[in-house]
């Protein structure tokens, strides 16, 4: 019974010696007052100035002051030896003090400088006349305006049969004037059997644009040959 109790003590002392870390930055700028900035971009107050910190690794800062350039710079944060794998378990839990762990930085601003009216007259002209030579800008085709958001466009009419004037068809363009009229085949002698040769068919005269009619093909006088006259399919 008196181990147990004494076990009991012994744990409820560990429990309220328990030791932590504290960490913390101190900035610190010259000339003093510049706003400082953290890695999120919120004001942690005017040099010289603290804030806290849980994480080791890689911190930036900006600081503004008037007068002066604005600076970023840029911190790896490394953890001291008692902030090791293994170690940090000890030195946060099992140690009967707290240890504190401050990084303290200082920053030189450097003012700014001024820069001549002259020097931005110039620099003005030199913008105008390159402006000039480029020339006024093309205009920007607006879009003509749609309908209105949730209507339907407007149906096109299908004329219906009857219901107005039809376009007439076009007509065929015909053979120049003064052609003449197309002349019929000439007929085909076919020599019947056991007959002689069939007499050689004239030959078919071509129409001349702006020439007269052609005069009709003479027909075989009899006794030049025999054989009949059938005029082709």
């Amino acid at each position: 019974m008196k181990q147990r109790a004494v076990w009991l003590c012994l744990a409820v002392c560990v429990s309220c010696m328990s030791g932590c870390v504290e960490r913390r930055f101190v900035i610190t700028t010259s000339p003093p007052g510049a706003i400082v900035y953290d890695e999120r971009h919120l004001p942690t107050g005017a040099a010289p100035t603290d804030r806290e910190f849980t994480y080791y690794g890689k911190y930036r800062f900006t600081l503004v002051h008037d007068g002066f350039q604005t600076k970023v710079v840029e911190e790896n944060v490394k953890p001291p030896w008692y902030e090791w794998i293994g170690l940090d378990f000890i030195s946060e839990n099992l140690i009967p003090w707290t240890i504190k762990d401050v990084r303290r930085f200082h920053y030189v601003l450097e003012p700014a400088q001024i820069v001549p009216e002259q020097a931005i007259l110039e620099k003005a002209g030199l913008l105008r006349q390159k402006g000039q030579e480029i020339g006024e800008p093309l205009p920007v085709p607006f879009p003509e305006p749609g309908p209105p958001p949730g209507t339907l466009p407007q149906p096109v009419p299908i004329p219906q049969p009857g219901s107005g004037p039809t376009t007439p068809p076009r007509a065929m363009p015909g053979p120049p004037p003064g052609s003449g009229p197309t002349p019929p085949p000439p007929p085909v002698r076919v020599p019947q059997g056991g007959t002689g040769p069939a007499a050689p068919l004239p030959p078919i005269p071509v129409p001349q644009t702006g020439t007269a009619p052609m005069a009709p093909i003479p027909a075989p006088q009899p006794g030049t040959g025999t054989g009949t006259l059938r005029t082709a399919p």
